[in-house]
């Protein structure tokens, strides 16, 4: 009776963006934080991704040309992949990876291969 107690209540589901287990916060798969970032050591954007989520960035050495990767900053397009080797990583709030589907409703250029969404620290305190 008490594998079955310890095992339910393993199972009760727990607030977004925590561990069921433990209770402490975890990484998400399409966010990446303030916190998170400054623990990297990272000198730029590019390099604070490709060393937490590399697949924001790898994905997009396989897609085709017209399935290029788009990044905002602080909602106003900056251009491809290339343009996170420009943003320093200690300006950043948080970097978001959106879907194809939820980059072409948000904005109204082709993200047919999603959008890496940026809000520095400047633009979360507007």
């Amino acid at each position: 009776l008490c594998a079955v107690l310890t095992t339910a209540a393993c199972n009760v589901s727990a607030p977004y963006g925590f561990h069921r287990a433990t209770a402490g916060p975890y990484p998400s798969r399409d966010l990446l934080g303030e916190t998170e970032i400054a623990n990297a050591n990272a000198g730029t954007a590019y390099d604070a991704i490709m060393r937490l989520r590399p697949t924001f960035i790898t994905w997009q050495r396989n897609a085709t040309s017209h399935e290029r990767r788009l990044v905002y900053v602080d909602g106003t397009l900056m251009g491809g992949i290339e343009w996170l080797q420009t943003l320093p990583a200690v300006d950043i709030h948080e970097v978001r990876l959106l879907t194809p589907i939820t980059g072409s409703n948000m904005y109204p250029l082709n993200n047919s291969a999603g959008a890496i969404v940026i809000t520095t620290k400047s633009g979360f305190r507007r």
